[in-house]
């Protein structure tokens, strides 16, 4: 979990989006064992949802770059947290009624891009999942000063 929302916060920041925390939790209410975690994005009138139609392409890289990360740091994803970054995609973007062929190449397009992006910054994300790990939450200034103190790969 920490590794997942560490890409999300470090290259959300990367595709210049501000970031006014990431955070790790317990298990998830549904008593299946699963942890909880949600970067907060600084977002129009508090609705990611404008952002997302705001700034699409830098919000479709920042969503998979959770699954990206899970990706590089693992050699594989957790299909459950890939499946519901697609799913606040689709939202986001008004893709209620699934994926035609053009919205399915712009999320593959989000996704190479987010794979690309966490091996050029897989120093801040380790960073950063670490120090998650150690307090659970960080601002997005602490987000950021990790991602200024470790260069791109």
């Amino acid at each position: 979990m920490a590794v997942h929302e560490a890409g999300h916060a470090v290259i959300g920041l990367v595709q210049g989006l501000a970031i006014l925390e990431v955070q790790i939790g317990g298990l998830a209410p549904n008593g299946i064992g699963l942890m909880v975690g949600g970067t907060t994005f600084d977002a129009p009138v508090g609705d990611v949802r404008v952002l997302m139609r705001e700034q699409p392409e830098q919000m479709g890289v920042a969503l998979m770059a959770g699954a990206a990360a899970e990706l590089k740091f693992y050699r594989g994803s957790i299909s459950q947290s890939y499946d519901e970054d697609l799913k606040i995609l689709r939202r986001g973007m008004g893709w209620l009624e699934g994926l035609n062929d053009v919205q399915q190449a712009a999320v593959t397009g989000y996704l190479e891009a987010a794979i690309d992006a966490v091996a050029d910054h897989r120093q801040a994300i380790q960073r950063t999942a670490e120090a998650l790990i150690a307090g659970r939450r960080l601002s997005g200034l602490e987000v950021s000063a990790i991602l200024e103190s470790a260069p791109p790969e």
